[in-house]
């Protein structure tokens, strides 16, 4: 740092050598300085600004994983690109089990044209996020009923495929099916 007539500091940078006599003795030194104040500041907004966006990446990061939901990311051909771990467990499959998959091996047959459609609806109208209810496939075959929110994120370069944010409902249908036949006995 060098201190400025007006008291201020600069940062610098200098390169510099030291003349000698032939005999020797110290004669002069020669000194460049380059002010590089402003460059050291855009360093360390930089630096702050990673540290940040790393803070926040960890943030969110901990949000998806240690959240109740389910959340994966289809990319525009219907196969998984990413599938957070509690997706994963909620499944029984281990997420290598899942990526690269397409959702279609994982949905009860019947439900597939419901699904085909909310894609086209989202394909269509990106703005629409439709909540809807079908089944999905365990790893022990059994089919668990989901509700499914479906956002189109293809225009986002960091997602670029469809967010789809789910929870298990099979409990609720099931309590709801067994008080509609305890109503029809009634």
């Amino acid at each position: 740092r060098l201190r400025k007539k007006d008291n201020s500091f600069i940062y610098v940078s200098f390169e510099g050598c030291i003349g000698y006599t032939p005999e020797g003795q110290f004669k002069q030194t020669y000194c460049v300085f380059k002010d590089i104040t402003e460059q050291l500041t855009l360093e360390n907004e930089l630096i702050h600004a990673k540290e940040v966006a790393e803070a926040r990446k960890q943030l969110f990061k901990s949000l998806i994983e240690n959240a109740p939901d389910g959340v994966v990311i289809i990319d525009k051909d219907g196969k998984f690109k990413y599938c957070s771990p509690n997706s994963a467990r909620h499944f029984g499959f281990e997420e290598d089990e899942i990526l690269g998959h397409n959702g279609d091996e994982f949905t009860h047959p019947e439900d597939l044209p419901l699904i085909y459609k909310t894609f086209e609806t989202i394909l269509i109208n990106p703005e629409i996020k439709p909540k809807i209810e079908y089944r999905f496939r365990r790893k022990n075959g059994e089919y668990r009923w989901i509700e499914t929110t479906f956002t189109n994120m293809l225009h986002d370069n960091s997602i670029n495929g469809f967010i789809l944010n789910f929870t298990d409902v099979t409990e609720r249908k099931q309590i709801l099916a067994n008080l509609v036949t305890a109503k029809e006995k009634a």
